[in-house]
Formats: structure tokens, C-alpha cells, sequence
């Protein structure tokens, strides 16, 4: 739910961006999803987003594998789709294989989910619908939050991984600059957030203002709102919510706590392997975005970074447990650094 609020945002630094982290982040370049059956939920997003296939792969009896992803013998089968900003890369491992999925709740705690934008004319609400998702939205359309060009929803995909779907009107296309962007050409969805539900939001604020460097770019509280809580699926929802921007168009790393229903904290001890969402933090030098996360209260590494292919990267959680990869990119892997699909 991008800027939804009963109230005026609170403007912070609405200049503020992560080109601006004096610790080399770049922004995402990639969302994570773990899965139990990566046929089926590869199907899925592959019917509802278009979104090129770049990869499909298994892994199994590799070190380096076992030391990234934190576990022994680990084996699992992999799927990476091209949106045109970001990578959207399916997990399955073996341990999780068929395991039985619950839908998560919109209140969290944890990633809840990220989001696909589309023109209006091509509404990502109506693709996804058609591709069997499970709408968690009241009403049968999307909805018009605030009459400012933007309609919004929540599903879910067949594994109960939540989705948001947002349907932007030409003029708010034209402000965030995609009608001149590569994004439109060849292509009606593109990926823009990581959503992140936390019990503390003040306490998660902190923790990525420290990691990043840089000021969030707004605040809000989302309460009396009947459309709001339509979006979700609630009665009375009473939220507060804060933004990091991630590049300069829609990007954004989006916290959130629910005040009704009470977020509650995270009960499960996460690692990369655990079954739902995790995501990609690009950064510019590895090493020395690994010496600044020992600085940050709260930050753990779970691993030394591991070099494969054309990357470098370690995963790490945050002050919450949410858990996210620090990822460098090198040689011919350029080509998927934020540097280049976010121009």
C-alpha cells in the first residue's frame, strides 16, 4: 500500500534517496521468494506478469551453496523472471518441497510482500485474477484510495505469498517519468517495493537509516480509512507507516506496523531457506558494506560473503529477523545492477 493514508504524508526528506548512502548501497535489484512448489508458482507469476524466464535450474552437493544459504547438503531448484527493473527469483528447496503454506496476514510480522505496478489501461489487478490468484481485497475492483490516480489491492499467490497490485493513471505515470522510461517499452508490470510489517516501526526506521545512510522520505498514519481497510481486508485497521526511496521513480523500501490488528513480533527464527520472502540489497563494494553492518545496532551476518558466478554475496537479518542478502555484481552480471535497470 504505497502513500495510503486517511492523513497528510509527513514529509521527512522527500529528496532523500539511496543514491545518497555514504556506504555504497545502490538500491534493490532483486525480490526473493521461497517456495513449496516452484512449478505451480512459477506458472503463476509467469501467466500474470509476463516476465521473461532467464533461468531455470537445480542445485545440489555445492560448498559455496551450503555456506550461502546457511544449512548442509542443501539442494533446491531455482527460477528467475526479468521484470524490467528488478529480478524476481523462485526458490525450492528440497527441505520445503510440498511442505503445507498458510496465507500471511497483511499485519505481518515479517515481509508481507512487494508490489506490481501497471498502467490503468493495463491493469495488473485483472491479470493477476485471471491467473488464478486468491484476492484478499474486498470488493471486485481495485481500489480508488484517495482519488489521486492510483488504485490498489492485496492477493494472494497459490503458496499464500501476499502481492500488492497497483494501477496508475497516465498523469501519475507522466510524474514519475515512465512515460519516457525503457520500462514501458515491450512490457505493462514492473516490480516497485519490499514491504516489511514490523511490531516497533520507530525501531526498524532506525535500523535502516542506519544501514543505508540516508533519511526515510515520509511518514503517515493510516486510520478511520473504509478504503484502506477494504485494501486489506480489515475493519478499523489503525496503521503507521514510513519510506525509504530506492531510486527516483517508485522503488521504495515500504515499513509498516499495525496498531489494529496488533503486529506482533517475529515468533519464527528465519534463515535464507526459510519458506516466504526474502530480498537483494546491491551494494558497490561488498567488504566494506560488511565492516558497516558490524557498526549497525541490531544488524547480523549470517555468513562470510561467498563468490558465485557473477556475484558476491552473504545474507544477513535485520533488527526484526527479517532476512535479506547483501549482493556485489560483477563481470557480465552488470547487466542486473540497479545502475542499469533502473535508468
Amino acid at each position: 500500500m504505497t502513500q495510503a493514508s486517511s492523513r497528510p504524508p509527513i514529509e521527512i526528506d522527500p529528496e532523500a534517496t539511496i543514491e545518497q548512502s555514504p556506504y555504497g548501497f545502490l538500491g534493490s535489484n532483486a525480490i526473493l521468494l521461497s517456495v513449496s512448489d516452484l512449478d505451480n508458482v512459477l506458472n503463476f507469476y509467469q501467466r500474470a506478469t509476463g516476465f521473461r524466464l532467464l533461468s531455470e535450474d537445480v542445485f545440489s552437493g555445492d560448498p559455496a551453496m551450503n555456506q550461502l544459504y546457511c544449512g548442509d547438503a542443501i539442494s533446491f531448484r531455482r527460477a528467475i523472471l526479468k521484470a524490467p527493473n528488478m529480478l524476481l527469483e523462485l526458490y525450492e528447496f528440497e527441505e520445503n518441497k510440498g511442505n503445507p503454506t498458510s496465507n500471511m496476514p497483511v499485519e505481518g510480522p515479517g515481509m508481507t510482500h512487494t508490489c506490481y505496478q501497471t498502467p490503468a489501461s493495463q491493469s495488473g489487478y485483472d491479470l493477476f485474477k485471471e491467473a488464478g490468484a486468491h484476492i484478499l481485497s474486498t470488493g471486485d475492483e481495485p481500489i480508488d484510495l484517495g482519488g489521486y490516480g492510483v488504485t490498489y489491492a492485496y492477493a494472494h499467490d497459490p503458496d499464500g505469498n501476499m502481492l500488492e497490485m497497483e494501477q496508475l493513471d497516465p498523469p501519475v505515470l507522466k510524474h514519475m517519468g515512465y512515460d519516457q522510461s525503457p520500462i514501458l517499452n515491450n512490457t505493462s508490470m514492473w516490480l516497485s517495493q519490499i514491504a516489511l510489517v514490523s511490531p516497533s516501526l520507530e525501531r526498524l526506521m532506525q535500523f535502516y537509516a542506519s544501514l543505508l545512510g540516508i533519511a526515510p522520505s515520509r511518514r503517515v498514519v493510516v486510520k478511520n480509512n473504509r478504503r484502506a481497510d477494504a485494501i486489506g481486508g480489515l475493519q478499523d485497521a489503525h496503521i503507521l507507516g514510513g519510506w525509504f526511496q530506492l531510486n527516483d521513480k517508485s522503488k521504495v523500501l515500504e515499513l509498516w506496523q499495525y496498531i489494529n490488528p496488533k503486529t506482533e513480533p517475529m515468533a519464527q527464527d528465519r534463515h535464507p531457506r526459510s519458506l516466504g520472502y526474502s530480498f537483494v540489497l546491491e551494494v558497490s563494494d561488498i567488504v566494506a558494506a560488511c565492516a558497516h553492518m558490524a557498526t549497525v545496532p541490531g544488524a547480523q551476518m549470517l555468513g562470510e560473503p561467498v563468490a558465485l558466478d557473477d556475484y558476491i554475496s552473504v545474507y544477513c537479518k535485520d533488527i526484526d529477523g527479517n532476512v535479506f542478502c547483501l549482493r556485489e555484481l560483477r563481470g557480465t552480471g552488470l547487466v542486473h545492477s540497479v545502475r542499469v535497470l533502473d535508468q
